[in-house]
């Protein structure tokens, strides 16, 4: 039997980014760490999403990886 982490690990990265920022914006480095994936590979699908994904710069003068706002027409 599969368990479900498993099953998460085999979705596609922006798959697991999108999921992983419905909470707020994170770092890269926080993202790969729990994504299990490299910085690199953070970076590239956050570039191929740009759509979906944007950086912002938090107060503490980091920048973050975050969702993009969808509006609703």
């Amino acid at each position: 039997m599969t368990n479900v982490e498993e099953l998460v690990d085999s979705l596609p990265i922006w798959q697991r980014l999108r999921d992983a920022l419905r909470a707020g914006p994170r770092t890269i480095a926080s993202l790969a760490e729990d994504l299990g994936a490299k910085a690199d590979t953070i970076e590239k699908a956050v570039k191929r999403r740009n759509g979906m994904f944007t950086r912002v710069l938090s107060e503490d003068g980091v920048q973050r990886i975050a969702l993009v706002e969808r509006r609703s027409a």
